[in-house]
Parts: C-alpha cells; structure tokens; sequence
C-alpha cells in the first residue's frame, strides 16, 4: 500500500509539472519583445512661391513642396477686397476650379512644384490704391490604394501633426 501512495503521489507530481512546463513552454514561445528605434518622418509642408512683378497686375504663384516632405494634394483660395475682382488662369491647365478653391490635379512631390496658376486683379482705375491679394495653400498627404494606385484627396479629413 505505501508503494501505491509512494507511485500514485510522483505520479501526481509529475502531472503537476507537465502541466507547469506546458504553460511556461508556451509563454515562451509566444511572447516577443523588440527594442530599439527608427524615426519616420511623415509630414506634409509647403510653401507658396509668389511674383508679383512691378507695374503687373498679375502675381505668378505656385506650391512647392518641402524637401523632406511626403507627397500631397494641393489646393489654393485667393482673398482681394471687393474692389478688387480676381480672374485665375491656369497655365498648363493642371489647375481646376471647383467652388471657391483651385485644386492642381497632379500630386506634388519635393522634386516637382506645381506649375503656375495666375491671379489677375481686374482693376480699372487709372490712380494708385492700397490693396492685398492673399493666397492660401491647402495640402493633404496622398493615400493609396492596396494596388499602389492614388486615392483622390479628402478634403474632409482632419489629420493632427506634431513636428518638433
């Protein structure tokens, strides 16, 4: 009988830590862990190139890309006083007007500005004035599809980022 006690308990203790190396077997063989760092830089600046040639009435813009810079889509508004009526005209025909934004159908890389998009100011009076003509730049980052394709901008979106 204390033979059968003595087998029955190693037994017992051996189930015990079949059971324990199991679970520590497959805690080790799930687990990972990675360390180190790699900084990616995912951010969209441009700036607005202006001429606004002396005598003109007419001021040359277009939207370059920063050179650390993903791809974009661009958009820009112009603002003048209501004295002051602008006429747009695309260049190349690249930019589009939809509603109060002229939208440049190719994506804008650092290596490839935009080509240029001219703002007339339709002013009739001979005597000098005082006036603005102020643009603004959208952008929004390129998207693709699984394909690698571009996906139209989404000018709804909201995207925050923090730069340094």
């Amino acid at each position: 009988m204390k033979k059968m006690t003595m087998y029955l308990s190693i037994a017992s203790l051996c189930l015990i830590a079949m059971v324990g190396v199991q679970e520590t077997f497959a805690y080790f063989t799930t687990y990972a862990e990675a360390s180190g760092q790699k900084r990616i830089d995912l951010y969209s600046d441009t700036t607005i190139e202006e001429e606004f040639p002396e005598g003109s009435w007419t001021k040359r813009i277009s939207v370059k890309a920063e050179q650390n810079s993903i791809p974009v889509w661009v958009r820009v508004r112009a603002f003048s006083g209501t004295e002051y009526p602008l006429q747009f005209t695309s260049v190349s025909g690249k930019w589009v007007e939809k509603g109060e934004y002229w939208y440049y159908q190719d994506i804008v890389t650092p290596q490839q500005p935009t080509d240029e998009l001219l703002i007339t100011i339709d002013a009739e009076q001979p005597e000098e004035h005082d006036f603005n003509v102020i643009v603004v730049s959208e952008s929004v980052p390129v998207q693709y599809d699984e394909s690698g394709n571009p996906l139209e901008a989404n000018w709804n979106e909201q995207i925050e980022i923090e730069r340094p």
